[in-house]
């Protein structure tokens, strides 16, 4: 059994970095996270076509801005909205 498993993917993590973190680099996500930067690009990418963040380039950087109201993705949980989660990820305990 791995000890390394844990209960988001990679996916998750990443609109969990971009919804905490008003600005970033992918580098430091990548670190962080502990998966490449070639992957963050394609989960940003692919949170960007469906619509889950925005992209705008100001200058050479790029911002993102979240997307709340997308229901979840997997079926258990399409009935709930992402801004049903962001408070478990946005509030310190």
């Amino acid at each position: 059994m791995s000890d390394r498993w844990t209960f988001l993917s990679s996916h998750g993590l990443v609109f969990e970095y971009v919804a905490t973190h008003k600005n970033f680099v992918a580098e430091t996500m990548s670190r962080e996270i502990g998966i490449t930067q070639r992957v963050i690009f394609m989960i940003l990418k692919d949170l960007e076509n469906e619509g889950y963040i925005a992209r705008n380039k100001i200058g050479r950087c790029n911002h993102y801005q979240i997307n709340a109201d997308l229901p979840m993705r997997h079926h258990l949980d399409s009935n709930r909205t992402v801004r049903e989660i962001l408070p478990a990820w946005t509030t310190e305990t």
